[in-house]
């Protein structure tokens, strides 16, 4: 184990840089499931991975974006891999997003689920549903593209939205689904909202009527989501169920010290069941024990060393975790334990900290959502209480990176060797520290593959293995806990 003392300064080399057009190995183990964005190192094309084991691929970015937000969840895979997946059809735009037409002919149309095509009769009936600027709504298909689509006999009438779309009054937040029935279902909750992947900039507020209210979405609906439904695709719905339990690794009752970070606080196993895979989409943890908000300065969820979420903060007793891509994966029949880390505030910030005592625990299955799989086990789920005590200064060890870390700062050439990408001091207090895991992320436009054989360095000595390729969100992780 690499034992820091007074100061020491850690750098990362890598070996090579490659350029864009240079093969390399491909991720060790990677396997897309269902639901899954995938591409290969190399090419440009996205392809949606649907629930009957084809990749259905997005013919332009504005398909892709009707759909998704970002491309921060597109999983490169192997060559061997994507070939095995056989090809589907072209995606079409999300139902509710987009008015789309031909080059050729003038005529618009709505989309509705299944690439359904609603003519819109007249600019009367898309004022009146779109309001004045509806025209910046269109879209252009290609006519090579138009051929995914199919055309609906019906029309749409100025009194009724097409299926998919969102809409709200002026007078209330609420915003609704249309439902293929013609009924409206309110979206419960912003954790409902991002599950299903709905955009803000999508919904319409309206001064027609709203329809009947249907049932409140609550959770991610896969007639919702399935990007490979208008392309012909089998709807993915994932697992049916998954199981939640307090872990018996969850972190037993102690002593926290105001100041620390990521301490141990609670963990919890979650349990897919045998018929799918199942992504965690949205948690909700409660605070236990007599303390503020202001106590913990952020709260993690943790894949073992592997960091599931941004710090987020309590408020009024509750921090909730959201990710409509998914917060983690627990592929079908397995348990997979996430556990809750925290940052404990200063004295200086938080007055008689001392004294308060804190924990975590999952109230209800409501608190946790899934996709449409269906939530159990037995709650609330608690973690251990532990307290809070300020340390002595004059006793209390202490790790601090010291000014701001520093990359190569100057341009590198492709199948250039031994170049120094970050480097850092870290001032050791008081007490000898024990270095036993490091992580740093890529930033910039390099594909995550532009690069191989990282290296850690302490005060010019390697210590650990080499790490021969970053992960595809463009982490690098060195283990030197032996």
């Amino acid at each position: 184990m690499q034992t820091l003392r007074k100061a020491i300064a850690l750098s990362v080399i890598f070996v090579t840089v490659l350029s864009m057009s240079v093969a390399v190995a491909p991720q060790a183990n990677a396997a897309a499931s269902a639901g899954d964005l995938i591409k290969m190192n190399g090419l440009s094309s996205i392809y949606y991975l649907g629930g009957d084991g084809k990749r259905y691929v997005f013919p332009n970015e504005q398909t892709y974006f009707s759909w998704y937000s970002d491309f921060s969840s597109v999983m490169t895979i192997p060559q061997a891999e994507l070939e095995s997946y056989p090809l589907g059809a072209n995606v079409t735009i999300r139902p509710g997003t987009k008015l789309v037409k031909i080059t050729t002919n003038p005529k618009v149309y709505a989309v509705e689920p299944g690439g359904s095509l609603v003519a819109i009769p007249d600019e009367a009936t898309a004022k009146t549903l779109y309001g004045d600027n509806w025209a910046k709504r269109v879209v252009d298909v290609a006519d090579a593209f138009f051929t995914n689509y199919k055309i609906a006999t019906k029309t749409v009438s100025a009194t009724a939205y097409p299926t998919g779309s969102l809409i709200k009054t002026a007078s209330t937040p609420d915003i609704y689904y249309v439902n293929a029935d013609g009924s409206a279902s309110k979206v419960a909750s912003e954790s409902a909202f991002n599950a299903n992947r709905l955009k803000f900039s999508d919904v319409i507020t309206t001064t027609v009527a709203l329809p009947t209210l249907g049932a409140d979405i609550t959770s991610a609906s896969s007639a919702i989501t399935d990007t490979a439904s208008g392309a012909g695709g089998t709807v993915y719905t994932g697992g049916t169920g998954l199981t939640i339990a307090l872990s018996s690794a969850t972190a037993q009752s102690g002593t926290l010290i105001a100041g620390q970070s990521l301490a141990d606080i609670a963990s919890f196993n979650l349990t897919a069941s045998n018929d799918g895979a199942v992504k965690l989409t949205s948690l909700k943890l409660r605070r236990l024990g007599i303390a503020g908000d202001a106590t913990l300065t952020n709260v993690y969820l943790y894949d073992g060393n592997n960091r599931l979420t941004d710090g987020s903060s309590v408020s009024s007793g509750v921090v909730t975790f959201s990710d409509g891509a998914g917060i983690v994966s627990v592929p079908a029949g397995t348990t997979k334990t996430i556990s809750v880390k925290v940052d404990v505030n200063t004295v200086a910030n938080v007055s008689g900290i001392s004294g308060n005592t804190v924990g975590f625990g999952i109230a209800a299955a409501t608190d946790v959502v899934a996709g449409a799989a269906t939530v159990s086990g037995s709650f609330p789920a608690n973690g251990n209480i532990s307290s809070i005590a300020v340390g002595d200064s004059a006793t209390l060890g202490t790790v601090t990176l010291t000014g701001v870390p520093t990359g190569a700062g100057a341009s590198v050439n492709a199948a250039t060797n031994q170049v120094a990408l970050w480097s850092a001091p870290i001032s050791v207090g008081v007490k000898f520290a024990n270095l036993k895991y490091l992580a740093v992320k890529q930033i910039g436009s390099a594909s995550y593959d532009a690069i191989q054989n990282f290296k850690l360095f302490v005060d010019g000595t390697q210590v650990g293995n080499a790490v021969a390729l970053a992960e595809t969100d463009g982490t690098v992780k060195f283990d030197v806990s032996s």
